[in-house]
């Protein structure tokens, strides 16, 4: 082996394990929909805030201050960042609902913090015939000077700077802090500290031993605390955070530099109130807008069928490459596995996040790179059959064809910009999976195939291109025609066009039209037309809420039609959609049922009511609670259960000697959780938990720590150690089901795997960027093309790129029609944005390789050849490259859909349908309309945009 060859060998072998030991040795992130989790947008309230201090800078602000808040918590695998002007999205990989309550509870705390003087409470207990609740209740004044503050601060006009006298939320709880009632009080704002004087916070105990906030004033906040509670004493001091009383002491003596919030607090509600109060306030107050959640279930199930469409496109591949090119192939081939390996590697490296778009991505990308290696493969033939020895051959192949290759990379790179500027996460993963790719198979495809081939051609390996041969040397009239061919692309885009524009506002996902996505599984199978009818059968108020919700079909159905799981679409539009979201964390009743809610606002020395059922009231329900609560109602005798059982709990002992056990029964998923033992199980409870092994768990011990766990059939049967009496049960209960939940996820059989509400501002954001995001990309590779070519080229580009996503949005049109038989998923939404770019991408691809054999071609000739007759040699020359690479994208995309992803089912017709498209527009309208004049191109598109218009006005009027 000479020496050169031996460096270059170095190189590649010192690439690929550099990049191998990146992707074993470094961690994969999994995006949400594969590691299950939770993303978040919010929105912030800046109404408030006068216009000359609005500023994105407010934004930022925020979100360095959420992202400390969060870091306390432990939760470093988020992602925070701004989304717009003012907005910002929070994604969760891997958390449990527990936790991601918890999470959206501390984001939505402002930390607004106010210590105020309660409203004629001084001498007075708070309940009781003569106490200050009471009273404050009773008197006709009092309620109507909290109606008319009410009033005004909805109407903007209250200044609590002017005002003597404000309302704050009081919440009643029972022992168990669970929301007994929600009521407004009247406090004062004379004498009120505010919280920007407070120095810190930290976690302490009250006189019980009870979970309690301390908290340290600054010198002049010690100096006005003192002074408010010495003037006070023996009145009720509430301390108001954003809005709702979190307590409410009397005050027994002056309070200076330090004190404690009382309540009945957990230990975790306490963490989360001193994690807010450290931190201080927001800038602006988060406006929750959408909520994705995946179970881990199904993104277990999306790994699975990713990895099995991955292995499955890249064997497709590789088979077709060895059949068709033979040795050159097996070359091609090594390139292709190298790339694989160094894509993965990079992706690790620069800590990209992989997510189902993103897999998507690298089947693409793998079936895309074969482009080049064919482009090289057919023009060292070329070359070989004119006569050249085939060391020429090889070199004039690759010299020939790496202006092409350049120009399809770029173009595809500029569209993955673009999609990576307006998408979200998933998208964005597909995106950088695009960028990574493009890089890696031009290294491979132009460097590795090179130095493979040359030292194939330096032993005699090599002699000849002996491959098959499919549309070589053929010699089709394809200009002859081209008026009927062009006519058939018009109509074709007309139809689509015309389809897409009649079809509505029902075309568009819940991404860009707002409005609630839910996945529900049933323990016995149901027909579709039987779910249909259950929920038009739900009545409320003289009105049928769910008459139009659309319901497809996920997975195979069984022999008689029916199915067990389905995908609901409670789409809504304009303001509607504004009641998807809570506008306010003290509003989210399931927060509060999971003991996450602000702490419950206790009285010191009063004992509270009784609990009462008649007395609960439960706080203002969202459309997507709302939602879920009918489903488990009218299809309760059908639906999953929820996996985790009520808890037991058992007292054991006497007296001083008591103890708590609690018991709970978990219901696995039969497939998930095949494999998986009690004794696992328990051993990763126990040692999250940290403690002893076994037997009486101590007062400061985790109560994970001496679980014990049997399963019996597909039920794992939880048991934790005796525990002190006064263990709170509720806060144990969440704290077993969210370990349970984190560390087993997957293997839990829930009833709602995927949940998705996207508010209206969300919505018609995400709307406005994916129309940016297809124009952009259009306009960017338009003028790209006119650069490299000239400006009639450009024109014939955009030409080819219109028929394009035209006729694809024609199809997903029809496929969206018949969804609610097929269960496919062809909504309008982010995914298919990112289909139509790639889309484009690929056909500009086309277009740019034929034009670059025309202008080749059109160099070569002499000044009196004739135009038209270069122009179809030219598409003859080019054809057999243009059907074989449509062919490998077109098989890899059939194993993407044989796959069975649910989720990239839209993406993956889409792009089957663009790809057939694309390769008609480049082979049979591009050069027609670069032949054209300009007398014939201005006529066309005149009567196109006189067709687009018609449309416009007749879908205005329907």
């Amino acid at each position: 082996m000479q020496q050169v060859e031996r460096w270059k060998f170095a190189v590649i072998a010192g690439v690929t394990a550099l990049f191998l030991g990146f992707w074993a040795g470094l961690p994969t992130t999994l995006g949400i929909d594969l590691a299950g989790g939770t993303e978040l947008r919010y929105d912030l309230d800046v109404s408030s805030i006068p216009a000359e201090h609005r500023s994105p800078e407010l934004t930022k602000a925020t979100v360095d201050l959420l992202a400390r808040r969060l870091d306390s918590l432990g939760m470093k695998e988020m992602t925070l960042r701004p989304v717009g002007e003012y907005s910002f999205m929070v994604q969760l990989p891997g958390v449990s609902s527990t936790e991601a309550e918890q999470i959206k509870n501390v984001i939505a705390t402002s930390g607004n913090l106010w210590f105020k003087i309660v409203h004629n409470s001084k001498g007075r207990d708070p309940f009781g015939p003569n106490g200050w609740v009471t009273w404050q209740r009773n008197d006709p004044e009092v309620q109507a000077l909290i109606a008319e503050i009410q009033q005004r601060k909805d109407r903007g006009e209250y200044n609590p700077q002017e005002e003597f006298y404000d309302v704050a939320i009081y919440e009643v709880r029972d022992k168990q802090g669970r929301v007994l009632e929600r009521f407004p009080i009247l406090v004062e704002n004379e004498d009120a500290v505010p919280g920007e004087l407070l120095a810190g916070a930290d976690f302490g105990r009250d006189q019980f031993g009870a979970p309690a906030v301390e908290f340290y004033m600054k010198p002049a906040g010690a100096a006005r605390l003192g002074a408010t509670t010495e003037k006070h004493t023996g009145a009720a001091m509430a301390i108001v955070l954003d809005g709702t009383v979190i307590s409410a002491p009397t005050i027994q003596s002056t309070i200076t530099d330090r004190g404690i919030i009382t309540g009945r607090f957990s230990r975790a509600e306490v963490e989360q109130l001193v994690t807010v109060l450290r931190s201080g306030a927001l800038p602006a107050k988060p406006i929750l807008q959408s909520e994705d959640t995946i179970a881990p279930t199904l993104g277990a199930d999306s790994i699975r069928r990713g990895l099995v469409a991955v292995v499955a496109g890249v064997a497709v591949t590789l088979a077709f490459m060895v059949l068709y090119y033979r040795l050159a192939g097996l070359v091609a081939n090594v390139a292709l596995v190298l790339n694989l390996i160094i894509l993965m590697g990079a992706m690790s490296l620069f800590g990209a996040t992989l997510t189902l778009p993103g897999i998507a991505g690298i089947v693409l990308v793998m079936g895309m790179a074969v482009d080049a290696n064919i482009l090289i493969n057919e023009r060292i033939r070329e070359e070989f059959d004119r006569g050249l020895p085939i060391g020429e051959a090889v070199a004039a192949g690759y010299r020939h064809a790496f202006s092409a290759i350049i120009d399809s990379n770029v173009t595809t790179v500029l569209t993955a910009i673009i999609l990576y500027a307006v998408g979200t996460g998933p998208i964005r993963g597909f995106a950088v999976t695009l960028m990574i790719g493009i890089v890696t198979s031009m290294f491979t495809a132009l460097w590795v195939t090179r130095v493979l081939f040359d030292w194939l051609l330096a032993r005699g390996w090599y002699t000849r291109p002996n491959y098959l041969r499919v549309l070589a040397d053929t010699n089709f009239p394809f200009l002859k025609k081209r008026r009927v061919f062009v006519l058939t692309a018009v109509v074709l885009l007309n139809l689509g066009f015309a389809a897409f524009a009649l079809r509505g506002e029902e075309k568009y996902g819940i991404d860009f039209n707002g409005g609630i996505a839910v996945r529900m599984r049933l323990k016995e199978p149901l027909g579709i037309e039987e779910v249909r009818a259950r929920l038009k059968g739900l009545e409320r108020g003289g009105r049928r809420p769910y008459e139009a919700v659309e319901v497809q079909r996920i997975g195979e159905a069984l022999p008689d039609g029916r199915a067990r799981t389905f995908q609901l679409l409670l789409t809504a539009s304009g303001d509607r959609t504004a009641a998807l979201i809570p506008a306010a964390a003290a509003e989210t009743r399931a927060a509060a049922a999971a003991g996450h809610a602000p702490a419950a606002a206790e009285v010191e020395g009063a004992s509270g009511p009784e609990e009462s059922e008649a007395a609960r009231l439960a706080a203002p329900r969202t459309m997507q609670e709302q939602f879920i609560e009918d489903i488990e109602a009218i299809f309760g005798d059908v639906l999953l259960p929820d996996p985790f059982g009520e808890p037991r709990f058992t007292t054991v002992g006497e007296g001083e000697q008591r103890r708590l056990i609690m018991e709970m029964e978990v219901r696995l998923d039969p497939q998930a959780a095949e494999g998986l033992t009690a004794e696992e199980v328990q051993a990763r409870l126990r040692a999250l938990g940290g403690g002893p092994a076994a037997g009486t768990v101590t007062a400061t011990a985790d109560p994970l720590a001496g679980i014990t766990v049997t399963r019996t059939a597909d039920v794992l049967l939880v048991r934790t150690a005796e525990l002190p009496f006064e263990t709170p049960r509720e806060p144990l209960y969440w704290k077993v089901r969210g370990a349970i939940d984190k560390l087993f996820g997957p293997q839990i059989a829930t009833p709602f795997p995927f949940k998705n509400a996207i508010g209206a501002s969300v919505a018609h954001n995400l709307r406005a960027r994916g129309i940016m995001a297809v124009l952009l990309s259009l306009l960017m590779l338009i003028g790209y093309i006119a650069f490299r070519f000239e400006f009639k080229a450009g024109l014939a580009a955009a030409m080819c790129l219109f028929h394009d996503v035209a006729v694809t949005l024609g199809v997903m049109m029809v496929l969206d029609w018949t969804s609610p038989w097929t269960g496919i998923d062809a909504k309008i939404n982010l995914t298919t944005i990112a289909a139509f770019l790639t889309i484009v991408g690929y056909s500009i691809n086309d277009t740019i390789i034929t034009f670059d054999r025309i202008r080749e071609n059109l160099a070569r000739a002499n000044p009196h050849d004739d135009r038209e007759e270069i122009m179809e040699r030219s598409i003859n020359q080019m054809l057999s490259r243009t059907v074989l690479t449509s062919s490998t994208v077109l098989l890899v995309l059939v194993v993407l859909a044989l796959a069975g992803v649910s989720s990239l089912m839209g993406f993956t017709l889409a792009m089957i349908a663009g790809v057939v498209f694309g390769t008609y527009s480049s082979i049979y309208v591009a050069t027609p309309i670069l032949l054209a004049s300009g007398r014939g191109l201005r006529r066309v598109v005149l009567a196109e945009l006189v067709f687009i218009a018609a449309v416009l006005v007749l879908r205005s009027y329907l």
